[in-house]
């Protein structure tokens, strides 16, 4: 038991990450889900852009989950995985300028991504949603890139600037 706990404590950040990753997923994929839904009256709208013609819903349905989901991921990687324990404005405006400005880099390659591989063949229907599999493989490489932004440019340091200036909760 002494060892699994030694484990757990050595690799909290990256399961705490890896488990509000889930979560932030799930907020993603379901609100992507009722979206699609609610944009599809615009299944025959779309516009091109990289020579490739995008379906308005698709396009509107992820950059609103996107929204939500990094909503949603500002505040439980501040909060349980990066334990940045100030609320003072002085840290929580930059990290939270941080975190948008490198969460915009990632949305756009969402944003992007899930209407080209769609535009692309990758137009799967998974649990009766347009796009799902191209959602899923996009959201992957998402995943990734956020860890890396939020671990070497939105959260370091933070916490001992808290500590310094008695901010700290």
């Amino acid at each position: 038991m002494d060892k699994i706990l030694k484990l757990y404590k050595k690799y909290y950040e990256v399961i705490a990450y890896l488990f509000w990753g889930v979560m932030c997923t799930l907020v993603s994929f379901g609100t992507y889900a009722v979206f699609i839904r609610l944009f599809r009256g615009m299944k025959n709208a779309s516009f091109r852009m990289f020579g490739t013609e995008f379906a308005m819903n698709i396009f509107w349905a992820t950059a609103l989950s996107w929204l939500c989901a990094v909503s949603f991921a500002f505040v439980t990687n501040k909060i349980r995985v990066f334990r940045s324990p100030s609320w003072a404005p002085g840290v929580v405006f930059p990290e939270l300028f941080k975190f948008f400005g490198a969460r915009i880099v990632t949305g756009i390659v969402e944003i992007v991504g899930v209407p080209l591989l769609v535009s692309l063949g990758m137009n799967q229907v998974l649990f009766h949603t347009e796009g799902f599999l191209a959602k899923i493989v996009i959201n992957v490489i998402v995943i990734i890139l956020n860890y890396v932004f939020s671990k070497l440019f939105v959260f370091r340091g933070d916490k001992e600037d808290a500590k310094a200036d008695g901010t700290a909760c």
